[in-house]
């Protein structure tokens, strides 16, 4: 009779654990949902800021610089919306660990894919460049700086919080 209870209670406490991992790897896939929220939010500012560059104002390169902004701005955004739209193509399961990626499609020079591995408690465990587009570069971060900076074959400058995930940020040329 021991040995039934103590089965009953150890298969109700994995039960338990397995409800608990699942409910933060729940919370972690939500935290991705809302900055894919914010991302279309952003996006659609972006739309509104291109959509006022066609009107005549300004200097033609100022106009370009601008235009050229909100581009990167938007594939970064684009990435992050994603989660929002699309988890299923940016959200999988690699050998127990959840992977989050970040794309940027860099046209004919290939993908940029960035991904953000959790373990299945929800911790952030590890990122890595999964794809990096022709003529495109990394610095890599120190122990003390974890940020990466990517620069792109124009020299347009990407950073990624390889701890905060959710704070990419175009940096401009």
């Amino acid at each position: 009779m021991i040995r039934v209870v103590l089965i009953f209670v150890l298969l109700s406490a994995s039960q338990s654990l397995k409800a608990d991992e699942d409910k933060a790897l729940d919370i972690v896939r939500e935290q991705w949902a809302l900055r894919g929220s914010v991302a279309e939010l952003t996006l659609n500012d972006l739309t509104i800021e291109l959509m006022a560059l066609k009107m005549p104002h300004g200097s033609r390169d100022q106009d370009e610089a601008t235009k050229r902004r909100i581009d990167a701005q938007t594939a970064l955004e684009g990435a992050y919306s994603l989660h929002k739209q699309r988890p299923e193509s940016v959200q999988e399961e690699v050998d127990g660990e959840q992977v989050f990626h970040l794309i940027l499609n860099a046209a004919e020079r290939g993908l940029f894919d960035m991904a953000y591995i959790y373990s299945d408690t929800g911790a952030l465990l590890s990122s890595r460049i999964e794809h990096l587009p022709t003529g495109w570069s990394v610095r890599l971060p120190t122990k003390d700086y974890p940020i990466m900076f990517v620069t792109t074959h124009i020299d347009d400058v990407y950073t990624f919080n390889l701890e905060k995930p959710f704070e990419a940020l175009y940096w401009g040329k």
